[in-house]
Order: C-alpha cells, then structure tokens, then sequence
C-alpha cells in the first residue's frame, strides 16, 4: 500500500471475508486473503495449477491485490466505487451506473447492485472501525503466537514437504501453514520457487540438501506429473481491459506471459484407459470364443440328429 501510495485502512480488506486465512475459499470463486478470482489472479500474473494456487500465497497474493485496486482507483476515483467493484467487478458497477443515470455516488447506485456488495462497503467500514475503536466498546484483542522467525530459500527442484520434515525432523503441519500456496504438499520444481520455513530449518535444509532430494523420491514423488489443459471461466470481473485502461504507476510491468494451468495427474487416466483397452479386448475375446463354441454346438446337434434319423 505504501508503494502504491493508497490509504492504509485497505489492509483491513483481508478482514472481512477469509478472516485473514490464507485458505480460505469463497463459494463465487475467490481464493486467499483478498479472495482473488481465478480470472483477476491471471491477468495479475499469479500462477494457478494443480500443485500451485499463488492466491494463497500472503506476499504474491498482496501485491496482485494492490496492484489490481490501484487500477480500479485510477477509473473510479471513488474509494466507496473502488471497494464495491472489488468485490463484485467493474462490470457490475459500469452497469449499476448506467442503470442510475449515470451517477457515481455508491449510496445513489446501491438498490441497483448485487446483494452480496451492498453488504461489502458497509463491512468495510466497520471492520475499519472496530480495528481502531475496539477499546470504546471494551474489546480485548488477543494476543498472536506468530511463532518464530522465518526464512525464505529457493528451490527448482521437484520437492515433497514431508522429505523436508524426514531429514530436518519437523513437524509437516508447520511446513504447511508457512506455505499454503502448495496445494499438494509439493514445490513442482523446474523453476525458481519460494519455501517459508523456520531460521533454524533453513540451515538445516542447506546442510541436508543432496539428503533431502533423494529421501523417498519414489514413494512421495511418483504420479504427480502435471498436464497443462486450456480453461475458459467467467468471472464477474474483467480485469484485462482494466489493466489496459488504467494509468497504474506499473503499467510498464511486462505481463505479456499470463499464464494458468488445470492440471490432471496423467497417470491415472493413462492406467484407466490401459483398463478400459484391456477390458475391451478381454470382453471380445470371450465373445468370439463364446461364438465359436456355440457355432461347434450347433453343427454337432445337426449331425446327431441325422445320424438318429
């Protein structure tokens, strides 16, 4: 927020609907502390797959977000305009402005957008306001375990969470809540990637790095290859031409390589149709031995009957 010089209340968004858990899902779509849309999450150069889902990724996941309302703002320039096409899409909002004339006043267009968003800037407020007021209302915060210091390391190679918590005796769960953005438990490797995990680990890691690779490959590694597969998917935001018309101070950010993969685990839909091909022939051959046999039947009955005749 501070490098895109917009107000600091904004950090209070991740508040209101994923209370702040990285994980969480919404039912329309959104993923994460911002509850980013699969759509929003591309054009804003997240990667999203089958091992992969940087919507859960705190760091990745705040920059796209920020990046994508300091692009709202410089259409709007209306903070209450900018929250509520936050939550439901600039569309949504172009359409409630036509619809009122034209007017962009949020509280002059609000009968005429969705239900869910008429809710949002209201929660907004609030959430903005118990955060600053609480000891008014005699509200106690509680107190966050954060845990200890962490560290990042980069990694490009294939990798499974529980080979980091063999060697360097850790407690996967841990491993888990530091980087939420791998959905499999595994860094997919082939390229640069980030790993979160405790100062003390990391140099641990490092010291048992040849180890850690080869703890287990087969048996945690095996049948996970990832098939990239085209998907198209509406969304209520259409975050492309935002991106376009904005005047963001990043416009000169190359973001010609968006990216999203719907992956599948190969294996198994190769050993269903090895099944299937195998059933097939299996049925086949049982038919035609099944038509030989009753054809052999038949001529022998022929010949008995002729002999009794």
């Amino acid at each position: 927020l501070d490098v895109y010089n917009l107000p600091q209340e904004l950090k209070y968004l991740p508040i209101i609907e994923p209370a702040l858990n990285p994980n969480a899902e919404s039912p329309t779509g959104g993923v994460g502390l911002w509850q980013l849309p699969l759509e929003t999450a591309k054009t804003y150069d997240l990667e999203i797959n089958s091992l992969v889902d940087e919507r859960r990724d705190p760091i990745k996941s705040t920059w796209a977000a920020v990046h994508y309302i300091n692009d709202l703002y410089s259409i709007y320039r209306d903070w209450d305009l900018v929250i509520a096409a936050y939550n439901c899409g600039p569309d949504n909002i172009n359409k409630a402005i036509h619809r009122s004339g034209g007017t962009r006043d949020y509280w002059k267009i609000y009968n005429r957008l969705p239900n869910d968003t008429r809710g949002y800037v209201p929660a907004f407020i609030a959430a903005n306001y118990v955060m600053n007021y609480y000891c008014n209302h005699n509200i106690c915060p509680m107190v966050a375990d954060l845990g200890q210091n962490t560290d990042t390391i980069q990694i490009n190679h294939r990798l499974h969470f529980q080979q980091i918590a063999d060697i360097c005796k850790i407690n996967i769960d841990e491993i888990r809540a530091l980087n939420p953005q791998y959905k499999m438990d595994i860094v997919p490797g082939g390229k640069l990637y980030t790993l979160r995990l405790p100062i003390d680990i990391v140099s641990k890691f490092i010291d048992n790095e040849d180890a850690i690779y080869k703890d287990r490959v087969n048996e945690l590694l095996a049948n996970h290859e990832t098939v990239a597969l085209e998907q198209s998917l509406k969304s209520a935001a259409t975050p492309a031409s935002i991106k376009s018309s904005s005047n963001s101070s990043n416009e000169s950010e190359d973001t010609s390589n968006h990216r999203h993969y719907r992956s599948y685990r190969k294996h198994h839909y190769t050993s269903s149709a090895r099944k299937t091909r195998s059933s097939k022939k299996s049925r086949s051959s049982k038919k035609s031995k099944h038509s030989k046999h009753s054809k052999q039947t038949k001529k022998h009955s022929r010949k008995h009957s002729k002999r009794r005749r």
